[in-house]
């Protein structure tokens, strides 16, 4: 996910350089034609001037005054849209780094709430599996005392039939007096050997 995030970052800052450029150059290009367009608005006023100069049938002297005066005062307007100009131009760039601005901390802004809700989803999830992991835990140390003591009885009962197997056994195998064969019709005759019962 910070991978994806730093990709969308990277993504609105490029975009954002590239919107800054294209206006660079449309600012650039505009301030190239106003010199151009403010001599051709200079030219035809102070034209349109002269002819109002005739007609009012001032004298030379005046007129020349007039003119100069009035040339004067076109450099200085010239000049004030130039500053106009560069103060729009600089505004306009300005308001595009703001909103360029404002777009990458509401990414950010948007990010770190994905981030938070990522977290909290993952915490609740961890603390569910501790939660079960606990549950089991416990449950297993319940159930060793029950089974600790099923274990024992059947070792208990295991000793036990050990014990009456090899007791059988043993009777049966190595105690005559008490098999009950001694007055059996298959014992041996011992009065041939000089012997009586």
């Amino acid at each position: 996910m910070l991978l994806r995030f730093e990709k969308e970052s990277e993504q609105i800052k490029r975009i954002n350089e590239f919107r800054e450029q294209e206006l660079v150059k449309q600012l650039a290009a505009e301030k190239k034609l106003l010199p151009k367009r403010i001599r051709n608005e200079m030219k035809t006023r102070e034209l349109m001037y002269r002819e109002s100069l005739r007609i009012t049938h001032i004298s030379a002297d005046q007129e020349k005054e007039k003119v100069r005066y009035f040339q004067e005062q076109e450099k200085k307007r010239y000049k004030a849209e130039q500053q106009r100009q560069e103060s729009k131009h600089l505004k306009r760039v300005e308001e595009l780094r703001g909103q360029a601005e404002a777009n990458l901390r509401e990414l950010e802004q948007f990010q770190n709430e994905s981030r938070k809700v990522l977290m909290d989803t993952e915490s609740t999830k961890v603390r569910a599996l501790e939660n079960d992991n606990a549950e089991t835990i416990q449950k297993w140390k319940n159930d060793l005392v029950v089974r600790k003591q099923r274990l024992e009885e059947d070792f208990v009962k295991q000793a036990e039939e050990r014990e009456r197997f090899y007791s059988t056994a043993f009777i049966h195998n190595g105690d005559w007096s008490n098999s009950g064969m001694e007055n059996s019709a298959d014992s041996p005759d011992l009065s041939i050997y000089g012997r009586s019962n």
